[in-house]
């Protein structure tokens, strides 16, 4: 199911499959803004060993904790590979621009996965970043 209501980040433990040591790409910018509200940020990319000084898993299926958030910043080919793995874990699947297709959705549709398309991670922990001073100058 779709979720649109707003997702509080803070404290959750969010998987970031295609998280990247490369300040230019969306999986950098992800796991840099999530550090800010969370400490528990699971980097998966079987090409790092570390992101922002953050473990990296080879796969999703490699971490120990639970994880409530997954998000993506990949194709959606690989989206819809992960989401098959660990659809049983029911995290809530947030897709960023670009990781999903018709057919990821479906998929979680017909799976009744919960699941964000409308909304950007980064954005949302920016919002929560700012509400945090906003109470702190108070």
């Amino acid at each position: 199911m779709e979720i649109k209501k707003r997702i509080n980040l803070m404290d959750k433990s969010i998987a970031v499959i295609g998280a990247s040591n490369n300040p230019e790409k969306f999986g950098f910018k992800v796991v840099k803004a999530l550090d800010r509200i969370t400490k528990r940020i699971f980097p998966v990319n079987p090409k790092e060993f570390f992101v922002l000084n953050c473990k990296a898993f080879k796969e999703v299926s490699d971490i120990k904790e639970r994880i409530e958030i997954v998000n993506f910043v990949v194709p959606p080919v690989v989206s819809l590979s992960v989401i098959s793995k660990i659809k049983n874990k029911n995290p809530i699947f947030w897709f960023q621009p670009g990781s999903f297709d018709k057919t990821v959705i479906e998929y979680c549709k017909k799976n009744n996965l919960d699941y964000i398309i409308d909304k950007c991670i980064i954005e949302e922990s920016d919002e929560l970043v700012k509400s945090a001073k906003n109470i702190a100058n108070k």
